[in-house]
């Protein structure tokens, strides 16, 4: 599906071919879903069960919002999606990968080290060409500076310490992320979408957590799924005449919010 997506892309796959793709592939996924939250887990268990699921119901937004682009007529707009489509499915893999740090022990070194390097790491989609841009990326600053990045901290402090910092950090609660992707309106979900990509860069500009690495990325990789929420309800507030794709990305942005909102509390 990767690779169909990406050759859609670039012009070297026609929608259709994706959309039935797609549509071969979410019932699988949601069957998977399904199954882990059967699963009966330790209480230390419970949280990479969580981010298990998470991720793949991250990756099933994703699909989701590549089949109601494949349906769009605005080429801008559905470039943008592709993008948005890329990112979220990213995003979806640093959760996995948050949720075999959270098991390391139980794993051993050899078969979690590879996750638990890259669950330290936030992306950085402008060294990754996958930036926003317009409609839904209108120069704002976080990605003009190109400050959201790898995970990377210039020193370490308490945890206490640092969680007083990120306190002052000015991030939309969880409230106001609710309102602005519910409401319609994509000038408002864009503004948050900025809001929630600031707070991301200011908290991977304070130092290191001690003793609690990930915490730093988990929170970031909680915002950076906020604000793809918010770029899909942006996106659903600027369509006009595609009232059922509008109604799916609108979806699409209450589900993902809902996710990063926990990975980021």
């Amino acid at each position: 599906m990767i690779q169909a997506a990406g050759s859609w892309r670039n012009g070297q796959q026609p929608a259709e071919q994706v959309a039935v793709d797609i549509q071969s592939i979410i019932p699988v996924l949601n069957t998977v879903v399904t199954k882990l939250q059967k699963l009966a887990t330790a209480r230390a268990e419970a949280v990479a069960q969580a981010d298990y699921v998470g991720s793949i119901e991250l990756y099933m937004q994703a699909l989701q919002l590549e089949d109601a682009a494949t349906q769009i007529q605005a080429p801008s707009l559905v470039s943008q999606l592709q993008l948005s489509f890329e990112r979220i499915r990213q995003l979806g893999d640093h959760l996995y990968d948050l949720g075999t740090a959270q098991i390391a022990p139980l794993l051993g070194r050899e078969a979690s080290q590879p996750d638990m390097v890259q669950a330290a790491i936030v992306p950085d989609w402008v060294s990754s060409g996958l930036a926003p841009g317009s409609p839904l990326e209108k120069g704002r600053p976080a990605w003009q500076n190109n400050a959201v990045g790898p995970f990377q901290a210039p020193a370490n402090e308490p945890l206490s310490t640092w969680a007083a910092s990120v306190r002052r950090i000015a991030i939309p609660s969880p409230a106001e992320v609710h309102m602005a992707v519910s409401r319609g309106d994509a000038t408002v979900a864009g503004a948050v979408a900025d809001s929630l990509e600031s707070a991301a860069v200011n908290i991977g500009r304070l130092p290191s957590p001690e003793g609690n690495a990930l915490a730093e990325a988990r929170i970031r990789i909680g915002l950076l799924l906020d604000a793809e929420g918010a770029y899909a309800a942006e996106a659903a507030g600027l369509l006009t005449g595609s009232a059922e794709q509008a109604r799916i990305l609108a979806h699409v942005a209450e589900v993902i919010v809902g996710i990063g909102e926990v990975k980021s509390s």
